[in-house]
């Protein structure tokens, strides 16, 4: 009988890699994956091949010193639910949340494609994807990991008597326990029967008893399942919003932040609950009480100030959800959407989100709650250190009176971010939003979250940010401008003196628009004269094919302007230039 093989320690993270990849400077995001394994291959001849080519800034709040760290070796713990009794398979629970991972990464990553639009539309088996990761990375936080269902913990002294009898029902011996199996109870179980059992225990309690167990002043030592309500309470009682980030400006990430409750309500916490999900876009959910006139005068909180609306539904089936005339039809109404829910059609109802756009207080305001709330040996990341000196002032300036205590916690940052500016510190804020406009419009056609009828229109589009003065400091900007200049030189030396009486024109133009068969017909030809010419631009991904096509306008457009001869003989009657 073969020994149950040990367990490696395994690092494993609480906030996602693809989530901390967002918060990389900008350099580092616009690598290729040939770039980065040349860097690689840099570090390993340089004998540091154990150094992750991926980095975050990250600042220590108990130590006050800022740094960079290795995404690979930051905001997460070793073993951190790691199931040491299950010899078949140690790590199920990473495994299982890997998956759901890869599948919000994929919802994350479109509503950042949605922005120019907008707007976002999703099935209901999406959001309650969205919905489950966002609960999970708040319940599985480190710093929440060992006392969340402590029996011990102060906080948890109404749940005392319900965790003791879970515990001997189950045998188990530690209060971690009780959480590493509400973490597998939640990643087996599908949303909508997790929010089904929650209902239906709040049928057999009543109202009143559930709400008094809500609020943890007593909970019945032998409550069925404590875990789905606690799941419900969130799914439930509050509805989803989407922000983005003021232009210029950016969200800062710490340590605890997935999750924050925010602002009063009726004297009890949580009007809000906050989780940055990338430097431009935060999830808040929103109390739905808060819709009601006379209770939204009631709160106190520095987020009111922020319109969020409930999504708009399209259900997939014909019945009507939204008429009810008196208590007992609300009822019979809420039972046939609870009913309808559980079922497959339901799955693929549509929701459709609107993306506010915050102001700069407003974003400083969620970076405020975020920096009051981090432990005292937390961390805080960012990504742009001219949006985060903007937010740490912010900070500093606040009338706040606890915002104010902890001024000292980051007197440290402020130091450092105001004594290594950028090169140009002096245009800073303007030059940031240019290129913070220059990347959202870049990686809103790269992720196809807008639609053009020929890839000329495409590239033109990005084209109209890259002026003949620009000073954009995005990488892929400088590439363009740098390649431009090679192959402009390129052709104008396989070309002989000027004619004299040719003359530059400088008001030449590139047309907004061509017709696909034009496009094809203008990008074939051009194509074709780069390679005779020895220049080799994209790799085959649709970042470098949207690079090249875009190098090839300002290519065309400079020589329209200096040498249109030898464009006119090039490109023949393909309707490019306007003058």
């Amino acid at each position: 009988m073969s020994t149950p093989r040990v367990p490696k320690d395994q690092y494993q993270h609480y906030i996602p890699r693809f989530i901390l990849r967002r918060f990389q400077p900008e350099e580092a995001v616009a690598k290729t994956r040939v770039q980065k394994r040349q860097a690689y291959k840099v570090a390993k001849k340089a004998g540091s091949a154990g150094l992750e080519i991926d980095t975050i800034s990250f600042y220590d709040v108990d130590k006050g010193v800022l740094d960079r760290r290795p995404a690979g070796k930051a905001y997460g713990k070793m073993n951190l639910y790691q199931v040491v009794g299950d010899p078949t398979n140690v790590n199920y629970i990473e495994e299982k949340f890997s998956e759901l991972e890869g599948k919000a990464a994929h919802l994350i990553n479109q509503i950042h494609d949605a922005r120019l639009q907008k707007e976002i539309t999703m099935k209901r088996k999406e959001l309650e994807t969205l919905r489950k990761f966002i609960f999970l990375m708040h319940y599985r936080n480190a710093t929440r990991v060992t006392s969340y269902f402590s029996q011990d913990h102060p906080e948890n002294a109404p749940l005392a008597a319900w965790i003791r009898k879970f515990k001997e029902k189950n045998g188990f011996e530690h209060d971690f326990d009780v959480w590493l199996f509400g973490m597998r109870y939640y990643l087996d179980t599908p949303h909508h029967a997790i929010i089904s059992t929650a209902e239906e225990l709040e049928k057999k309690y009543g109202h009143a008893q559930l709400a008094e167990m809500m609020i943890r002043t007593q909970v019945d030592a032998d409550f069925e399942n404590w875990h789905a309500m606690e799941y419900e309470s969130v799914s439930n009682a509050y509805f989803l919003g989407i922000c983005e980030a003021a232009d210029g400006e950016e969200f800062v990430l710490s340590s605890n932040g997935f999750g924050l409750w925010e602002g009063l309500l009726m004297g009890e916490s949580g009007a809000h609950r906050l989780y940055v999900i990338s430097p431009q876009l935060a999830i808040i959910l929103k109390n739905v009480f808060l819709q009601l006139p006379e209770l939204r005068a009631t709160v106190k909180s520095s987020l009111s100030g922020i319109a969020l609306e409930k999504a708009s539904i399209h259900y997939a089936t014909s019945q009507d959800f939204s008429s009810a005339k008196d208590e007992k039809g609300f009822q019979e109404i809420a039972a046939a959407l609870a009913a309808y829910r559980a079922t497959p059609k339901a799955q693929n109802d549509l929701f459709t989100f609107k993306i506010t756009k915050l102001t700069p207080p407003q974003t400083h305001e969620i970076n405020e709650v975020i920096m009051l709330n981090i432990n005292p040996n937390g961390s805080l990341t960012f990504r742009s250190p001219i949006s985060a000196l903007s937010t740490v002032r912010a900070f500093m300036a606040s009338k706040d009176p606890f915002a104010q205590q902890r001024k000292k916690d980051y007197s440290a940052l402020l130091k450092e971010l105001t004594s290594k500016p950028p090169p140009s510190a002096n245009s800073a804020p303007s030059q940031d939003l240019e290129d913070n406009k220059f990347k959202l419009v870049l990686d809103s056609i790269v992720g196809g979250a807008v639609e053009f009828k020929s890839q000329y229109d495409r590239a033109h589009r990005l084209f109209c940010l890259l002026k003949d003065d620009s000073t954009l400091s995005h990488p892929m900007a400088v590439k363009i401008r740098k390649l431009t200049r090679t192959i402009v030189e390129l052709w104008t030396g396989t070309l002989g003196a000027p004619l004299k009486n040719l003359n530059p024109r400088p008001e030449a133009n590139l047309v907004e628009m061509l017709s696909k068969e034009d496009s094809d017909k203008f990008y074939c030809v051009m194509k074709i004269f780069l390679s005779k010419l020895g220049v080799e631009i994209q790799d085959g991904t649709v970042l470098m094919t949207l690079v090249e096509e875009t190098i090839i306008l300002c290519v065309v457009q400079r020589m329209a302007r200096g040498r249109h001869e030898a464009l006119e003989n090039l490109l023949g009657n393909v309707p490019v230039i306007t003058v």
